[in-house]
């Protein structure tokens, strides 16, 4: 009749401790890869992040360039008319002039007194 060959607890153990030692090494690699995987998603993120904050950024800009340009625009048309105003309607221009001198001299006096 042919031996049997029995297995020992040391050949189990040995077993085991390869079995632990490639789990350890898959670990390892796991952790490797998530780690890598985290910071590309990290460097995605901020990259949509720096993109979307540079457009907002030079879409307000523009805005304020739009509206500093309206400003300006409005300004001018406005001295334009007060010039002309002034141009058609000499003496009524001096004559508010005039008043607006008298009551500022006024509330001027007033103020100073306290």
């Amino acid at each position: 009749m042919p031996r049997k060959v029995q297995k020992t607890s040391s050949d189990d153990l040995q077993n085991i401790r390869q079995d632990l030692d490639s789990l350890r090494t898959n670990v390892v690699e796991l952790t490797r890869h998530l780690k890598k995987g985290g910071v590309q998603n990290a460097n995605r993120l901020t990259d949509s992040i720096t993109d979307s904050l540079n457009d907002k950024y030079e879409s307000l800009l523009s805005q304020g360039r739009e509206t500093v340009d309206t400003i300006k625009t409005q300004t001018r048309d406005q001295y334009d008319n007060f010039e002309t105003e002034v141009k058609t309607h000499p003496a009524r221009s001096v004559a508010i002039a005039f008043g607006a001198g008298v009551l500022a001299s006024f509330l001027a006096s007033k103020t100073g007194r306290r």
